[in-house]
């Protein structure tokens, strides 16, 4: 059987700061998944996949935005396009 430990109200307060964070960090990857879900390192927009798997669509060049930068900076800049 497992022993309650009882937290002080400062350890309490931490406990809640932390389920908070994870929380908003939770709503933070959810968001940032549904920007990501149709573009990829190479394509700033998949319109479609071939028949042998390979997608098509719009690169990050042809919307004006360095290939180069990180990927999510590059989902960034092309939403705030949109």
């Amino acid at each position: 059987m497992a022993k309650k430990k009882n937290l002080t109200k400062a350890e309490q307060k931490k406990a809640r700061l932390r389920q908070r964070r994870m929380e908003r960090e939770a709503k933070e990857r959810e968001r940032l998944a549904e920007l990501y879900e149709d573009c990829d390192g190479r394509f700033a927009f998949i319109a479609g996949y071939t028949d042998g798997g390979a997608p098509y669509g719009v690169m990050w060049e042809e919307v004006g935005i360095d290939p180069g930068l990180p990927f999510e900076e590059k989902v960034k800049l092309y939403h705030m396009q949109m």
